[in-house]
């Protein structure tokens, strides 16, 4: 067990670091959002044309590649809501600590900084809505999955 755990630790560790700094956090969406950005290349080069289809099985690619996209999205989903909470509770520190405080401007600022954080990283649910749904567009369009799909 105790492998798993100091796992598990890491695992907050890096989620800690990665959601303090804004600028990480999009960078590691970024790097999450490729699978999404190369989805038409990867249905071009995997998913025969009909001329080709009895040679490969179309099905069995695009499901593939729907269980690609749809982790890809669990685990943006997942990166996002986690900061949003690590964002709002250190938010909540901050206030507590401003009420405090009879010096409020330093932490007030603080305070400011935060909230606009997760506004930042609750917009970026927004920018995954709009992948999902061009995802599922585009699957539905060229691997005949149907919409509404999504998560099954």
């Amino acid at each position: 067990m105790e492998p798993e755990r100091s796992s598990t630790r890491r695992r907050e560790e890096d989620l800690t670091l990665v959601c303090e700094d804004f600028s990480v956090f999009q960078r590691r969406l970024k790097d999450a959002r490729l699978v999404d950005d190369r989805l038409v290349y990867a249905i071009n080069t995997n998913v025969p044309t009909e001329s080709f289809i009895s040679t490969e099985n179309a099905d069995d690619q695009c499901h593939k590649l729907q269980q690609q996209i749809l982790q890809a999205q669990a685990d943006r989903r997942w990166l996002i809501t986690s900061c949003i909470r690590i964002a709002e509770a250190s938010v909540s520190r901050l206030k507590a600590a401003d009420s405090k405080s009879s010096t409020s401007s330093h932490v007030s600022a603080s305070v400011r900084k935060e909230m606009s954080k997760v506004r930042m990283m609750q917009s970026e649910l927004n920018v995954e809505d709009v992948l999902e749904d061009r995802a599922e567009k585009v699957l539905h369009d060229r691997c005949r999955i149907p919409y509404g799909t999504r998560g099954s």
